[in-house]
């Protein structure tokens, strides 16, 4: 197992025990909060394979939700998605409204502009679902289904538009066309690179490819007849290099040219910042 990998595990572990614990304490630790803890560890422990540039919140949030974008990959090859956070409703077992939420002034749900913003960038929509059950709840992803231990399921990784298909705020529905977020870049079961014990370089943005291939598989095999009006949101596979705009941050060359062009991509997208996983930085 990479560091990475065991990394992205722990965190999934923590974040299912930290939901359970703020409860007890009457904390409301939402998902911003869970999301930025999460990304500063991560950079914390693999600042080497990991940049990030966060910004203040936006005035469009609200209609577009706390997306990030995601880069993954290196060597030649990158996978980019725009990822939104949504928190289990402890102790329930539902996302509260996640397929219905829009405010007064917005004309779309707060779903379909997740997918459709990403569209427009050339992203892979995908939802971030963090998760905690009380008492002895088990595994619920159809992916990696050899994983017992529960809380390795607090960071569940899915399509969007398969997400949608369900229809279903509910956990169980949910869990069934998503896969632990480790799988972002760990070899799993259900998604494997042949004749690699775990992704490295280029191969990690073929990881979180199948990741989200064979979720939005799942969604087209589970929610058939709603599944229908989805079929023409398209796919964005894996590319050779980098956007522009992000490359003097993979490169550590982030200053305040940098930065400003960066923030105000952020301000156009409505966007909490950006990520970049680069395996193979040493």
């Amino acid at each position: 197992m990479s560091r990475l990998c065991f990394t992205f595990q722990n965190l999934a572990d923590r974040t299912w025990r930290a939901i359970a614990d703020a409860h007890q304490a009457g904390l409301s630790y939402g998902e911003e909060t869970i999301t930025e803890t999460n990304l500063l560890h991560l950079r914390r422990y693999h600042s080497k394979e990991i940049k990030i540039r966060a910004f203040s919140k936006q005035k469009g949030e609200p209609a577009t939700g706390a997306d990030w974008e995601w880069w993954i990959g290196g060597r030649g090859r990158w996978f980019g998605m725009r990822v939104q956070a949504k928190r289990i409703k402890y102790p329930g077992d539902d996302f509260g409204t996640l397929q219905t939420y829009r405010t007064a002034s917005m004309k779309r749900l707060q779903i379909e502009v997740l997918a459709e913003q990403a569209r427009i960038d050339n992203l892979n929509p995908a939802y971030c679902l963090y998760v905690s059950q009380p008492g002895s709840a088990g595994t619920y992803s159809r992916c990696c289904s050899r994983t017992t231990r529960r809380f390795l399921h607090g960071c569940l990784i899915g399509d969007a538009v398969a997400v949608r298909a369900t229809g279903s705020n509910k956990l169980n529905d949910l869990a069934r066309v998503c896969h632990p977020w480790h799988c972002l870049v760990c070899n799993c079961p259900c998604c494997p690179l042949s004749g690699a014990p775990a992704p490295s370089g280029g191969r990690l943005a073929d990881a979180a490819f199948a990741v989200l291939r064979h979720s939005r598989m799942a969604g087209r095999e589970l929610c058939r007849e709603s599944f229908d009006g989805f079929e023409d949101i398209p796919w964005f596979k894996p590319r050779q290099r980098l956007p522009d705009y992000l490359e003097p941050l993979s490169v550590g060359e982030g200053g305040d040219e940098t930065d400003g062009r960066l923030r105000e991509i952020a301000e156009e997208r409505g966007l909490s910042g950006f990520v970049i996983l680069q395996e193979g930085k040493r």
